[in-house]
């Protein structure tokens, strides 16, 4: 049930970045968000991670792992 919700309320939070600017009567007098058409959400930068691997291919996929999950990899 907690994962159920917490799902949930991740959904909601990125609905919140959604653009609003196509809907769709649903119902009669009913407009709704257009969910026939993919929407991208915007990236939002989570800060700056610093790396301190000496192993330069371990590195290189933390960088990208970082990257994809929106932060700055910075090496010491």
């Amino acid at each position: 049930m907690r994962d159920a919700l917490l799902r949930v309320r991740d959904i909601l939070a990125r609905v919140g970045t959604l653009r609003h600017d196509h809907t769709t009567e649903y119902l009669e007098g009913v407009e709704m968000i257009d969910l026939s058409r993919r929407t991208r959400q915007t990236p939002v930068m989570q800060g700056e991670a610093v790396l301190l691997i000496a192993d330069e291919d371990l590195a290189r996929v933390v960088t990208m792992l970082l990257r994809h999950a929106n932060f700055r990899a910075v090496t010491a």
